[in-house]
């Protein structure tokens, strides 16, 4: 209504107070891009890949982050709908300063896995529904079992870790008000996790699976106690995490929110050379890509992979319970990864 009554206008005089700071607002037709994800996903890299997109300042987890009292509010609390101004205030005038001074064709990007669990709701809300922005949240993905693996390895879930309630979560530890699932009711059978074609649940024979079965047994023997409970919460988590995805996207499919939200699907893995970061720059996000700053990327990021490795070949003294621990997850995900159904969900 507003574009209609625009063209027919001559005058800027005929426009309300309220249509005027409308107008100006450095939000209208903004392009926004934020990132779900559990973490451990890539988001760094993904950070990057936007960057080298012309006209688009990305930022990887920039404060305010909106965790620890705020993240604590929400999942602890329940007082979502209650913080919601109090988070939005906090991020949105930070997001305005960024863009300080900017066209209104320079896009803001960030890539936290906390807008899933704390800034989803203001985002669409405020910066879309009320101040007229346009927002791709791009759904990370990653293979399940690497991305329990990186978690664990960072000791997520661990006695004494700062993580827990301050950006990541128990799913059975949490507010009523935010549970998706009563985990404690539901034993052995989860939702369907989002596993691609290399995921070790994948497998199709009996005989290996026997004995992988009888192997990965021996293993999650040995292991402690504490090890055991880490990994059955990060599984948890994972799993919370691609529920609450799933329950956007079909919010999103849902309202419509007059055609100002889009979801994509990414998968960093799949961003390795410069045709696909074109590719998914230009094809999947309508952005126009700067060739030298991607160049650059690649080449920044294959020396760190470099380093990476060699820095892994000299360290051998935790290579047994590196083994111990791809065993039991893999043992875990073929056994309680199940259906959405199996659960009513």
């Amino acid at each position: 209504r507003l574009a209609t009554k625009l063209q027919s206008c001559k005058d800027i005089d005929q426009l309300s107070s309220s249509e005027f700071s409308y107008l100006s607002s450095p939000w209208v037709s903004r392009k926004l891009f934020f990132v779900v994800s559990a973490g451990r996903t890539g988001t760094n890299f993904l950070a990057s890949v936007l960057s080298c997109a012309q006209d688009v300042v990305a930022f990887h987890e920039p404060k305010p982050q909106i965790n620890n009292e705020e993240f604590r509010v929400v999942f602890l609390e329940g007082s979502r709908k209650e913080s919601m101004q109090t988070r939005a205030e906090a991020k949105l005038k930070a997001i305005e300063e960024v863009l300080l001074g900017s066209g209104p064709t320079m896009a803001y990007a960030e890539t936290s896995h906390m807008f899933i669990k704390t800034m989803h709701d203001f985002v669409i809300e405020k910066a879309v529904m009320e101040y007229g922005a346009e927002l791709t949240i791009l759904v990370l993905r990653r293979n399940l079992h690497d991305t329990i693996k990186s978690q664990a390895s960072l000791g997520w879930f661990r006695n004494g870790h700062s993580g827990l309630n301050n950006w990541y979560y128990d799913p059975r530890q949490i507010h009523p008000s935010e549970t998706l699932l009563d985990y404690n009711q539901v034993i052995g059978k989860y939702p369907g996790l989002p596993l691609d074609s290399n995921s070790p649940a994948n497998t199709t024979s009996s005989e290996s699976e026997t004995n992988a079965d009888a192997k990965s047994t021996k293993s999650m023997a040995r292991l402690t106690h504490e090890s055991a409970s880490q990994m059955q919460k990060l599984l948890e988590y994972n799993l919370d995490i691609e529920l609450r995805a799933q329950q956007l996207v079909q919010q999103v499919e849902n309202h419509k929110y007059a055609g100002r939200i889009r979801v994509v699907d990414a998968n960093v893995k799949n961003l390795n050379s410069v045709e696909s970061i074109t590719h998914f720059l230009t094809d999947e996000l309508n952005l126009a890509v700067d060739p030298k700053k991607v160049q650059v990327l690649l080449s920044r990021d294959k020396n760190e992979r470099t380093l990476k490795k060699e820095k892994v070949l000299l360290d051998k003294k935790d290579a047994q319970s590196e083994i111990m621990m791809d065993e039991w997850i893999q043992h875990s995900i073929r056994h309680q990864v199940d259906s959405l159904s199996q659960v009513g969900m």
